[in-house]
């Protein structure tokens, strides 16, 4: 059997005997690959980085202990199974973790090769059985569509706020998420009160205690749809790390179907990690040469990183209004790449919409503005691409409301 065929395990144990064991005997069935982990902060990033189809986790571990080691594992590893591992002592405990979830208990000390193999087969089997019907979506595999400034002041935020409102509108559970630093707020002006708790709250706790009962508790309901994660305009804070990205993402993901990550322009370990995460990459570019040069550098950035090579797409925003902006044709030279869309200005109309605290695409969706953002969404989440969206309803129709030309001719928007 070739190693891709094998079956992702997660051993979260720091008996190293155990786990000597543990990869003995699944690594000589051939069905399995074992990765491990000899703590639980450990173990959850592991869980983040390679997803696992079967988790085995000893409740006691250095930095965890009994019933709270499975209450955290269960919060990061929605839908997965589990298997706990335990002594004799804590047998009782292992029964109320099968009872509010875990597949099965294992006694480490009596514990055979054999029935180790097939406790593991058995609980594949079960969630195949368990998991949703032919054509939903897992539980974790939601969306993360990540919109990145070529610099400041290009209109990411106003991009990614508009598409979040489409896609929640046509359905389904969508979360936009603030990652900007600073004085930042954007997404704050389109509710009516100044969020209590926000990012800074998660940010302020460790990365690896950050549970999915923290990230709601600092997600706010907006009026037109997604939920939003984000900042208070008074608030001053500094980049997110690379670990709480991973953390908040990781977790926005597995409640909703749609992820919109509102990205600032400088990419440091932390927007790095929001960008590993991401399916589509969106980098927004104004039409005025200045712009038009910094995108060219960081497409060039990106590119660099083999892995984020195909997920990157660009759109053109007129956000700088020129009597003669440059020729598309030139921008496309630049840029190496055909834009996705032009998106017209339209500041006042903005200005006007975030005062109703409703994007301009629901404000006004006949405006060309909201019409560019209609035809973008369907060209980054085409209805395959999207996919259907399990509990959350059906999979989103189209967005455009009326049929706008994938070509982009220089009139276009003049």
């Amino acid at each position: 059997m070739h190693m891709t065929d094998c079956r992702p395990i997660l051993l979260i144990e720091d008996d190293l005997d155990y786990e000597r064991l543990v990869r003995e005997v699944l690594g000589n069935s051939e069905s399995f690959e074992v990765r491990s982990a000899p703590s639980l902060s450990l173990g959850l990033d592991l869980i983040d980085r390679f997803p696992p189809e079967v988790i085995l986790v000893d409740l006691n571990l250095s930095d965890s202990s009994g019933y709270e080691t499975f209450l955290r594992v269960r919060e990061r590893a929605p839908g997965i199974p589990i298997i706990v591992l335990t002594s004799l002592d804590d047998d009782q405990v292992a029964l109320r973790a099968v009872e509010d979830g875990a597949q099965d208990y294992l006694v480490k000390s009596l514990v055979q090769p054999k029935l180790l193999a097939r406790s593991m087969s058995m609980a594949l089997s079960r969630q195949k059985r368990e998991a949703s019907p032919e054509g939903t979506a897992p539980a974790n595999s939601g969306v993360v569509l990540s919109f990145l400034g070529c610099k400041g002041g290009v209109g990411a935020s106003t991009t990614a706020v508009n598409i979040a409102a489409l896609l929640a509108q046509s359905g389904v559970e969508t979360i936009v998420i603030e990652l900007q630093q600073a004085h930042a707020g954007t997404l704050a002006r389109y509710l009516p009160a100044e969020p209590a708790h926000g990012l800074h709250a998660l940010l302020e706790k460790p990365a690896n205690s950050i549970t999915a009962a923290d990230l709601h508790g600092c997600v706010m309901k907006s009026g037109f749809g997604p939920h939003l994660l984000c900042q208070s305009p008074s608030s001053l804070w500094g980049a997110p790390a690379a670990a709480h990205v991973s953390s908040i993402v990781s977790l926005a993901r597995r409640a909703y179907r749609f992820v919109i990550l509102d990205l600032p322009a400088q990419v440091d370990d932390g927007v790095a990690q929001a960008l590993k995460l991401s399916d589509p990459i969106v980098v927004i570019v104004d039409r005025e040469w200045s712009s038009v040069n910094c995108g060219a550098a960081l497409l060039h950035h990106l590119r660099s990183a083999t892995a984020l090579n195909s997920k990157v797409r660009v759109a053109v925003v007129e956000r700088t209004r020129l009597e003669a902006p440059p020729p598309m044709v030139d921008i496309e030279r630049r840029l190496k790449v055909r834009p996705l869309a032009v998106i017209p200005s339209a500041a006042e109309a903005i200005a006007l919409s975030q005062s109703a605290h409703t994007p301009l695409v629901l404000l006004d969706p006949d405006n060309p503005f909201s019409l560019a953002h209609s035809d973008l969404a369907d060209q980054l989440l085409p209805p395959v691409a999207a996919g259907p969206s399990g509990a959350q309803g059906a999979a989103p129709a189209p967005f455009s409301r009326r049929p706008v030309s994938r070509v982009i001719p220089e009139t276009m928007y003049g």
